[in-house]
């Protein structure tokens, strides 16, 4: 552009170039009217050059620029060449697009001359730059530049804050300083890497801060590249992993202080598991002698008083023993050691072994005890009848208990189904004592009662509710109880079962009828037993009814009479017709003993006869080899019906009912 005293207007070369330049040029008087357009200022504005020469300049520029523009112009000196201002000028198409002017005045002339470039990409380009320069200020991770050679050219705030240097102070710093010892080595190589133009991501190492710390932090490098693909710097971005790290550590040493916690706890669950079966043991084996032979006394050629003092020791060891299985089941079902056995049975059944059971207790007690089973009951369903008769013996045994006089009813009934699950109904209705409401709550506590005095006045361990609730979970059963001081109880129990429908009709056996035929002549048993007591129990009971009985103190000398390897009455060398056999006895016990006369060819029945009461005992024992299981303490009627039906003289035998 010409000076001032060869006006670019008035010259030849001046309109060649104002014509040919790519531009915008143009000329505005001090009014602020185009005096003057050139061709690229009419291309790029779409503007005609009269609609231009028509225009005031600030009418072209955007309205929120023109007190900018207007200082701008006030600030241009006489003859001085200078940029001018960047504002938004509306082109034809009525879209804004920034364009920057630098320009001169002449005021002796009263002429501005203005060249104007457009910047809108320029522009467009810095609003991202500024936008990603905002991101990477206020992003959570460390982000820095390098160069190749891994000198520091940026440094943003949470680089600050996660290193503890200031962007002044590593600025031009080798990002060495971040690492020592080992770690030097490590961070050449993640450059070179980062170099070789690879991306490492997520790479988990330790970095020093300005302060001496040690911290944690994840990695990532990447080469960053010109515009002409060549790699001209790199980029570091780190995020702070320490407390991670630390929550990391700090779990591991959780799960191994768990690990050791549960390794303690299985090792007290299985000593919990053989106390429970030791004390099982210990305490149904003597019961087996007591009850046994105060059996024995209850004969009918006893004298009176013989017969009355083996009542009262049969009496009070059943007594004991409901106590102790309370006592054992509690444990199992705490332990986790009690499972259910789901079998057909009959509901009406059920009611009438706990009507047999109790009926002459609550008569001596000169109560009225009835039964009453409804029409609609199934015939059979599918649930644990063990559980179940255990379940409602213990809710008619404490309502016998606590009735001084009235009655105790029991009434089986269909309830409402729920979740279309069938259930059944057992109620207990007693015209007792009741139990306050302040007293309810602890019905259901293990060793507890309502009231001491009421302790001490009916006795109890307060076990046996506890069982039961415990029980009716398992079987998904609820128990629910109405009652008030002085106006008995009602418990219920609700029973969901599965309805049987089995087209055969049903055929019962009775027990004591079949006991009472049970005649095991010429029948061959070999008991083993280390409990001298035990042997001349059943040895006197298997006698009574006919058979020949050989006794074995220990599982070696059982397998020795069996196999012949001992001396023996000439007729039983022939072999056993059933063996009971003790499962815990010396030198060699009822496991060990069953297993080598399996593997050693023996065929015959084997009756494992255990004072064990845990829920897996059963099973342990089939799996050894036996045939069936007989629990401790054992009664005549069990005992001589269980070995006739496993022995060759039961295929003799007749008259059971239903056999």
């Amino acid at each position: 552009m010409h000076s001032l005293q060869e006006p670019l207007l008035r010259t030849d070369i001046g309109d060649r170039l104002f014509a040919l330049s790519e531009d915008m040029l143009c000329v505005a008087g001090v009014d602020g009217y185009l005096k003057r357009v050139n061709p690229a200022m009419i291309e790029q504005t779409g503007y005609s050059e009269q609609e231009l020469l028509a225009l005031n300049f600030l009418s072209f520029a955007h309205p929120d620029d023109h007190e900018a523009i207007v200082s701008a112009i006030g600030r241009l000196g006489d003859g001085q060449r200078s940029k001018l201002f960047e504002c938004r000028c509306r082109y034809r198409d009525g879209a804004y697009r920034w364009v920057g002017w630098t320009g001169s005045l002449a005021a002796s002339e009263g002429l501005m001359y203005a060249i104007g470039r457009e910047m809108t990409a320029q522009r467009a380009q810095q609003e991202r730059l500024a936008y990603m320069a905002s991101i990477i200020e206020c992003s959570n991770e460390a982000i820095i530049s390098l160069t190749p050679d891994g000198i520091c050219t940026s440094w943003n705030r949470m680089a600050e804050r996660l290193y503890g240097y200031q962007a002044q102070e590593m600025i031009g710093q080798p990002i060495s300083v971040l690492a020592r010892g080992s770690l030097l080595a490590e961070q050449e190589d993640l450059l070179r890497r980062a170099r070789e133009g690879e991306c490492v991501t997520g790479v988990e190492t330790r970095r020093y801060r300005a302060d001496g710390l040690e911290i944690h932090v994840s990695l990532t490098l990447s080469a960053i590249r010109g515009s002409d693909g060549e790699i001209c710097g790199l980029s570091a971005i780190g995020h702070d992993i320490t407390p991670m790290k630390e929550a990391r550590l700090a779990l591991i040493a959780s799960n191994e202080a768990l690990e050791e916690a549960m390794v303690a706890a299985d090792a007290a669950n299985r000593a919990k598991t053989e106390f429970l079966t030791n004390m099982s043991h210990e305490i149904r084996t003597p019961m087996t002698a007591i009850m046994g032979f105060a059996e024995l006394l209850d004969d009918q050629q006893s004298p009176p008083r013989t017969r009355e003092a083996a009542e009262s020791i049969r009496r009070n060891g059943a007594h004991l023993l409901r106590i102790i299985n309370d006592l054992l089941d509690l444990s199992k079902i705490e332990a986790g050691k009690l499972e259910l056995d789901l079998q057909p049975c009959a509901p009406r059944q059920i009611v009438q072994d706990v009507t047999d059971t109790l009926r002459d207790r609550a008569v001596a007690k000169g109560l009225e005890f009835t039964a009453a089973c409804g029409a609609d009951l199934p015939r059979l369903v599918l649930t644990d009848p063990t559980r179940v008769r255990q379940i409602v013996t213990n809710l008619v045994e404490n309502a016998i208990k606590f009735t001084s006089e009235g009655y105790v009813r029991l009434t089986l009934g269909v309830a409402a189904p729920k979740d279309d699950m069938p259930r059944l109904s057992f109620e207990i209705e007693d015209t007792g004592i009741g139990i306050p409401e302040t007293h309810r709550r602890q019905l259901f506590v293990p060793f507890s009662q309502g009231d001491m005095s009421v302790t001490r006045a009916y006795g109890g361990m307060g076990l046996g509710l506890a069982v039961s609730q415990r029980l009716a979970y398992m079987l998904g059963a609820e128990i629910s109880v109405q009652s008030a001081a002085d106006k008995g109880s009602v418990f219920r129990l609700l029973l969901p079962v599965a309805y049987l429908d089995i087209s055969k009709p049903e055929r019962r056996r009775s027990c004591a009828l079949a006991s009472r035929l049970a005649r095991l002549d010429g029948c061959r048993v070999l008991v083993a037993d280390d409990c001298p007591d035990n042997r001349r129990l059943m040895l006197r009971l298997l006698e009574m009814a006919g058979a020949k009985v050989v006794t074995a103190e220990d599982g070696a000398k059982a397998v020795a009479a069996v196999l012949g390897d001992s001396i023996v009455d000439e007729p039983l060398r022939a072999g056993f017709d059933v063996i009971l056999m003790d499962m815990q006895m010396p030198v060699l016990d009822g496991y060990q003993a069953t297993r080598e006369l399996r593997q050693r060819g023996y065929e015959g029945a084997i009756i494992a006869v255990t004072a064990n009461a845990m829920s897996t005992d059963r099973q342990r024992c089939i799996d050894a080899g036996c045939d069936d299981y007989l629990a401790k303490p054992i009664l005549s009627d069990e005992l001589t019906t269980l070995v006739l039906s496993h022995s060759r003289a039961g295929d003799l035998v007749v008259g059971c009912e239903g056999a």
